[in-house]
């Protein structure tokens, strides 16, 4: 029983030491990760858990494996040794690698390897022994390492587990009376994939047929390194019956950039199994040489990439080269960057039912009713007119297309990888508006009726959404941005269901106040690069139904201002960006947003932080964003001035932040705030730079009689403000150059330069530009309006001016006459001439009011009988009556001559 108690304890002893052993060697290998065990390489650890670590060596003038320090060797899973000159690679050791038996990736590309040099550099079998862990080897770009034929067949039989070898920018096409180097791959049975050169003749073997794990061959002209090389090491003029007629397993076939000019007619009759075909950058192929090769094409081919491969100017797709494809089951064409002009009618009736998604970006689309065709795709899910540059208007311009030589299907479309796609089938028609030198063109277009996304960012394509159908339509995202849309007239209609819009960078700014009103399942909008500033400002409902809307950019809007309403049925708004505008305040209903995450203010014209309260305050109190909300008040002008206001609030600010309510990022006086240490840091320095308070107090004290003395000052200056202002611009005679104008006095009193100086608000703008204009001018009558001042000058001076070198002055009253500056201005000047003329000068018009009452200051205006109103909705006979009663009126106010020899305000020469 001793003994055994004995025992047990003895190999508890021992498996404890084992553990602390293990334990200390995880630890050193993560430490050693941080040291200098690995240099002059750079390391991360795969697993925090395990001592396993991928290690990166590339361009580091290496001409060997460099010495790991205290590191196991078996603890590396990834090695690469890229772009250095591995010219000892073997010197020391015939199989450097052989430490190395838990590696998975090792990169060798672009290092001086050879199979022939000096006695260093020598590749061969031994030198891959030991890795029989690997899965994945680059030797590519090793200029003086051939492959061919003649290649030593064993090379890799060292690597029982490799699966993707990549060895292209190696067989220069000199080899071309040789051939692939079929017994090397065929003595690897684990590959799966092949990234080689394209020899002019070279011929897959009968070894392939007995290779059913080989899935993937890539030719890859499009990597060769330097890109000028390219032709040197992949040039396949032409794809005979006879290279590709032994690939039976193969599923994925690329052949990029390698001059393939023509495709027999059986080409692709062996490749029983093929599902995608990538030909991209084979620029001298053009459509139809492609097409003649297609008829054999696998009936599973799913992906056919054809990117870059017609030159000529106008390509149109017609009915054959569609045909060519109608027995496969097609679910993605990538047809980008060929000149693409137009699909002939029929082309798209041709296409595979099958085909969900269409890439067609970087053409030059001419619109014509062929995209009435469009219908016929009934499955088509993603439609990619995007970077296209019409040409129907243009047909001279020299369009510069964007050449895609680099290619691979499993990372296409790049552009999409960010974006949410639904499911939902339905249909729709659209109108496509393209919008050339002013040019608007309306073509009627039908939607497909799965057609879930619409893609025509950076496009001569402008796209109005209206004119749907009745029907109901799958459309859920659509990018127009940099679209030439300048304006949305319309609302957009309510038989759509968009969850995604970015219509940014359009410069628009012309916005129907409803144009969102129906798109209640949207859920990302992109408003940013145009200039919707009155949209907002005066459109309290213009997101009023968006119930669902989460994501908001109206960045880079040139906004002032916003509404107070704007927002106030964002119940689910997490993301809002007004970064990037000219706003000096922030007041908007914020007591919904209690699930924002980020708000970007920045770079806009802030100067206090006090306005920020009441959206801080709904932030501060949101328990389920605690932590994770970040307000960027960063690069605007904050005063940090020491008053109590701004004291009281950067106390609430630190409580705040100190709880992680939120995170402020905020610039203040050069101090940039990001974390809470950096706020804490701010904090203490604003205090210690802010006097106390008792020290406030009695500076207040002492401030207090000028203050006082301040306030009469400035109460009798707000009395007489319009006296002192009509004194200093119109009857300061030494004053005589302001802003550019001259002010030309009265030569007399009894001769004007103006039968009437016309005041009226914006929203009466229509009436006085089709109506009342043209009656003053049918009657003969001189008239400086409001149209008639050039933006920039000082209001007071130009219309005060104008006012006392006119006869009288004409009010029309219209809604919006409490909000116009030029209104108010007009208004007291006016006063002021009255008074000094000592009779009364004005004569109102009544344009949509009824009631004398609600005209702004019409203790100023109305004078006895003075006022006339308009018959909106009068008979001919009534508005007859009208014109002689008003010009009686306003002859009655004053009829002296109108000088004729100059204007009343005239440009000078040089600026004052």
């Amino acid at each position: 029983m001793a003994f055994r108690e004995q025992h047990t304890l003895s190999r508890f002893v021992l498996r404890l030491t084992l553990f602390l052993l293990t334990v200390k060697q995880v630890v050193a290998s993560h430490t050693s990760c941080r040291n200098n065990s690995f240099w002059p390489c750079s390391c991360e650890c795969y697993e925090n858990t395990t001592p396993l670590f991928i290690v990166d060596c590339s361009s580091q003038s290496l001409n060997e494996v460099p010495p790991f320090v205290n590191v196991s060797l078996s603890a590396i899973i990834e090695l690469n040794l890229a772009n250095n000159n591995l010219s000892r690679l073997t010197a020391i050791s015939e199989s450097p690698f052989a430490g190395f038996i838990n590696l998975t990736t090792l990169d060798l590309s672009n290092s001086s390897l050879s199979m022939n040099g000096s006695k260093g550099s020598i590749i061969n079998a031994t030198t891959f022994a030991g890795l029989d862990s690997l899965e994945e080897l680059d030797v590519s770009n090793n200029h003086n390492m051939p492959f061919t034929n003649l290649t030593d067949s064993n090379l890799f039989k060292n690597l029982p587990s490799l699966k993707i070898l990549r060895m292209y920018g190696t067989t220069h096409v000199s080899y071309a009376n040789e051939s692939y180097p079929n017994k090397l791959w065929y003595n690897v049975p684990t590959l799966e994939e092949i990234w080689i050169d394209g020899l002019p003749f070279g011929v897959f073997g009968e070894e392939f047929k007995r290779m059913p794990n080989l899935k993937k061959i890539r030719i890859s002209g499009d990597l060769i390194d330097p890109p000028r090389l390219a032709h040197k090491y992949c040039n396949i003029a032409h794809i005979s019956n006879e290279m590709l007629t032994n690939l039976e397993h193969i599923s994925s076939l690329s052949i990029i950039h390698c001059n393939v000019r023509s495709i027999s007619d059986l080409a692709f009759d062996g490749v029983k199994n093929l599902s995608v075909l990538d030909l991209t950058c084979n620029l001298e192929l053009g459509f139809v040489n492609a097409s003649r090769g297609f008829g054999r094409l696998n009936s599973g081919l799913k992906m056919l990439a054809l990117n870059n491969i017609d030159r000529q100017y106008y390509v149109i797709i017609n009915e054959s080269i569609t045909k060519s494809l109608q027995n496969t089951s097609l679910t993605h064409l990538y047809i980008e960057s060929n000149n693409i002009f137009r699909f002939h009618d029929n082309a798209f009736i041709n296409l595979p039912r099958s085909l969900k998604k269409l890439y067609a970006g970087n053409n030059r689309f001419d619109m014509d009713y062929y995209l009435m065709h469009l219908k016929d795709l009934t499955n088509l899910e993603l439609l990619d007119l995007s970077l296209n540059k019409l040409t129907l208007y243009d047909n001279n311009t020299n369009h510069d297309l964007i050449d895609m030589c680099l290619s691979d299907l499993n990372e296409i479309p790049k552009k999409f990888k960010s974006r949410i796609s639904t499911h939902k089938n339905t249909n729709a028609a659209f109108i496509i508006s393209g919008c050339i030198n002013q040019v608007q063109v309306k073509i009627p277009t039908v939607l497909p009726p799965k057609l879930e996304t619409l893609d025509v960012h950076s496009s001569n394509l402008g796209l109005a959404l209206y004119a749907y159908t009745a029907k109901n339509n799958s459309l859920k995202t659509v990018y127009a941005s940099n679209a030439l849309l300048n304006s949305l007239p319309n609302p957009l209609p309510e038989s759509i269901s968009l969850t995604h819009l970015d219509l940014s960078s359009n410069l628009c700014s012309d916005v129907h106040r409803t144009v969102f009103a129906d798109l209640r399942s949207l859920q990302f909008l992109n408003l940013s690069g145009n200039h919707l500033s009155f949209a907002m400002t005066n459109y309290a409902d213009l997101f009023e139904n968006n119930i669902q809307l989460r994501h908001l950019d109206i960045s880079r809007n040139e906004l002032n201002s916003l509404n107070y309403n704007l927002l106030k049925n964002q119940i689910n708004l997490t993301f809002l960006d007004l970064s990037l505008n000219k706003l000096k305040s922030f007041t908007i209903y914020a007591d919904n947003l209690t699930k924002l995450k980020v708000l970007n203010l920045s770079q806009n014209c802030f100067l206090t932080w006090t306005e920020f309260k009441p959206i801080l305050h709904v932030i501060g109190n949101n328990v389920e964003n605690r932590n994770e909300t970040v307000v960027d008040l960063r690069n605007n002008d904050f005063l940090c001035s020491c008053n109590a206001d701004v004291v009281a609030f950067m106390k609430s600010v630190a409580e705040d932040v100190r709880s992680q309510r939120y995170l402020l990022q905020f610039t203040c006086n050069e101090n940039e705030v990001n974390t809470q240490t950096d706020f804490e840091s701010f904090k203490n320095n604003f205090d210690n730079n802010c006097s106390t308070l008792t020290s406030r107090i009695i500076l207040s004290v002492m401030m207090t009689v000028i203050i006082l003395l301040s306030i009469i000052v400035a109460m009798l200056v707000y009395k007489f403000q319009w006296k002192i202002k009509y004194w200093f611009y119109v009857r300061n005679g030494k004053r005589r150059m302001r802003n550019g104008y001259t002010v030309i006095q009265n030569s007399n009193d009894w001769s004007y330069k103006y039968h009437a100086y016309l005041a009226y608000s914006y929203e009466g703008q229509e009436f006085i530009a089709d109506t009342v204009l043209p009656k003053l001018s049918e009657l003969g009558y001189k008239v400086f309006s409001q149209e008639d001042i050039i933006p920039g000058l000082n209001l007071c001076s130009v219309i005060g001016n104008a006012i006392h070198v006119s006869r009288c002055v004409l009010f029309v009253v219209s809604s919006g006459c409490e909000d116009s500056n030029e209104w108010t201005i007009a208004v007291h000047m006016a006063n002021e001439e009255a008074i000094q003329r000592r009779k009364h000068i004005t004569l109102v018009l009544l344009y949509d009011y009824n009631f004398v009452d609600g005209i702004p200051d019409a203790d100023k205006l109305i004078h006895q009988d003075y006022f006339i109103q308009f018959p909106l909705h009068g008979s001919d006979h009534e508005v007859t009556a009208f014109w002689i009663d008003f010009e009686y009126k306003l002859n009655s106010i004053d009829n002296s001559a109108i000088e004729t020899s100059m204007t009343c305000l005239a440009r000078n020469n040089e600026r004052s």
